[in-house]
């Protein structure tokens, strides 16, 4: 049941926060990062939408090009291994 899969989408999210934050110094927009939301002046609303879904075709287009879930699934048995070596120690 436990496949880590949603600790590995936020990096990916994480990535698309990146790209947005650096977009909106480039172009002069205000921009503060909400979770996976980004807000903006509502005259910035518009080209910042667009804008945040070319980066997240790009970030995922790379993503599964790359195999990114495949290529991190030894982390599951690293957060499992942790999981025991916590339960562990408090006894």
């Amino acid at each position: 049941m436990f496949n880590d899969v949603g600790t590995r989408m936020q990096y990916l999210e994480g990535e698309i926060a990146l790209e947005m934050m650096k977009w909106a110094v480039e172009e002069g927009v205000p921009l503060i990062p909400v979770h996976d939301s980004f807000a903006v002046r509502y005259y910035d609303e518009d080209k910042t939408f667009n804008r945040m879904l070319e980066v997240w075709r790009t970030v995922m287009a790379a993503a599964k090009k790359n195999k990114y879930l495949q290529k991190t699934q030894y982390t599951v048995n690293v957060v499992k291994a942790r999981k025991v070596q916590k339960k562990a120690i408090k006894g």
